[in-house]
């Protein structure tokens, strides 16, 4: 264990623990986790899957340790600020990628720093995955599509070929998009949507279902 990569996970919510749990199944095995940083505000517990759970003064430590980090938190706004508040206090921080070994990548694709592929998620050839973006469980990303700095894919979507998502955009569970749709930069998708068109920066799609009035058995 100890030729393995140090790892500190900024968040301790349910995406920080799934990415603790897929860096030990990481291809090669190369991370594990000694942190879980977080506002000291929003510290519930000492420990969490028993690592501890420290709060934002313990960075440059940490960095100082040789430790690499990696966002945990699902909301992009948040990521954000958790990001310029690490690279304030560490400007040299270093990131870890973590690809599950389950993920399957084929020729071509390229993926950034910091980035959080979850398990039985699929990339075809030629994707782009820019820094800091979560691609979370059973993905599939078409050929060609580009996603976008620190965006976060929720489970089970599916995105044609060809699909553009902006920086900071979000996609709930399920969403499926049209081949060569664009999604611009802090969009929001809501779960179930289909995209079939292009969607502006900073746009909301929001699926609405009619409700319905049955009568008693």
């Amino acid at each position: 264990m100890s030729d393995r990569t140090k790892l500190a996970i900024l968040g301790a919510g349910n995406i920080a623990r799934e990415i603790h749990h897929a860096a030990e199944q990481a291809r090669g095995g190369r991370f594990r986790t000694v942190a879980f940083v977080i506002d000291a505000e929003y510290r519930q517990t000492p420990v969490l899957e028993g690592v501890p759970v420290l709060d934002m003064e313990a960075l440059e430590r940490l960095h100082a340790e040789g430790v690499h980090f990696i966002v945990g938190i699902g909301e992009p706004k948040v990521r954000r600020r958790m990001l310029d508040r690490l690279q304030e206090r560490v400007p040299l921080a270093p990131f870890a990628t973590i690809i599950h070994q389950s993920v399957v990548l084929m020729p071509g694709c390229q993926i950034g720093a910091g980035v959080y592929l979850a398990p039985s998620t699929t990339l075809a050839i030629a994707c782009r995955i820019e820094d800091h973006v979560v691609v979370n469980q059973h993905v599939s990303l078409g050929h060609d599509c580009l996603v976008g700095q620190n965006a976060v894919i929720s489970p089970g979507c599916v995105l044609s070929g060809w699909t553009r998502v902006g920086r900071d955009a979000f996609l709930g569970s399920g969403v499926l998009t049209y081949p060569k749709v664009q999604i611009g930069d802090s969009c929001v998708v809501s779960a179930g949507v289909v995209v079939s068109r292009n969607l502006r920066a900073g746009h909301k799609l929001i699926l609405k279902p009619n409700t319905m009035t049955l009568p008693p058995d």
